[in-house]
């Protein structure tokens, strides 16, 4: 394979020669399918994706609110039992009749609030 110093100048002119228009847009009937196929398989699995999305979007906030209202429910309870347990240890009268072991079972109520 002896490289002749014409065809070396000859590739060398085709370097800088623009492209032939009507070869650079030429379209392959295999590869337009592929890239056809290609582009459904990808619209197709983005449309699956965006669905899940909204899926699990929407059963997480069912829980979300779920588990804040449960919450809220807690809290109002804790808040009540607090409130009961203060109320009876702001009377008096009480306090003057009870011994020191009901003083702290009401801490302890207090605490477990």
């Amino acid at each position: 394979l002896r490289v002749r110093e014409e065809d070396k100048e000859a590739v060398a002119a085709l370097h800088h020669q623009p492209i032939d228009p009507a070869l650079r847009h030429m379209e392959f009937p295999r590869l337009a399918r592929k890239r056809a196929q290609k582009r459904n398989t990808h619209d197709a699995t983005v449309k699956e994706f965006e669905t899940t999305l909204v899926q699990i979007s929407d059963s997480l906030e069912v829980k979300v609110i779920e588990a804040s209202r449960e919450l809220q429910q807690s809290l109002s309870e804790a808040d009540q039992s607090m409130a009961d347990v203060v109320a009876e240890l702001n009377q008096d009268a009480i306090l003057v009749q009870q011994d020191e072991q009901y003083l702290a079972e009401a801490w302890a109520t207090l605490d477990q609030c």
